[in-house]
């Protein structure tokens, strides 16, 4: 199969499916090459559309232009702008997830909870158990909402993330439940 012939198809799963998992693509003999998908994302962004990459999965969503025109059209009233306290915590999640609730508390210095709750209803973070622990990391919507394609690039090159991480690394001994 040539190039274009696995492009259009792999297109056609995302517009049905908006997020394939890489091993999917491997089973269906639609491996992408990093070329593939720099291909890919360059004709989305034509289109108004962005390639979200991690790594193990593609997601097909609206560029944050596109998002912004979305919201416009579909605004409801009484929409709210977000908290100081959920901005905080977006921050520390797009820069610094996985990460945990307790991190987040012990970085902000107060309990998160209530914000935490606010923001997946949103739909801006997601919640997943690791090894007992719940984490939170960025949602995809929330990726596209800010026009980040490839978040793990984007935290390799968060100095943010580096001091806190740092900071969490001189805590790390301590012991908690979720």
């Amino acid at each position: 199969m040539d190039r274009n012939e696995k492009i259009k198809k792999i297109f056609a799963l995302l517009f049905v499916e908006a997020k394939i998992e890489k091993k999917k693509l491997k089973e269906l003999g639609l491996e992408a090459s990093k070329e593939d998908l720099d291909f890919l994302k360059s004709k989305l962004f034509e289109l108004g559309s962005v390639l979200i990459e991690s790594a193990n999965a593609i997601e097909l969503a609206l560029s944050a232009e596109s998002s912004d025109w979305i919201k416009k059209i579909y605004a409801k009233d009484g929409a709210e702008d977000l908290s100081d306290s959920a901005s905080q915590i977006l921050t520390l999640v797009l820069h610094c997830g996985p990460i945990s609730k307790f991190e987040i508390d012990y970085i902000r210095g107060v309990n998160s909870a209530s914000s935490l709750r606010k923001l997946l209803l949103k739909g801006y973070i997601e919640k997943r158990r690791v090894s007992g622990k719940n984490l939170y990391q960025a949602s995809h919507q929330l990726l596209s909402d800010f026009g980040i394609d490839n978040l793990e690039k984007f935290q390799k090159e968060s100095e943010f993330c580096k001091k806190i991480k740092k900071l969490l690394s001189l805590n790390e001994d301590t012991e908690y439940e979720q």
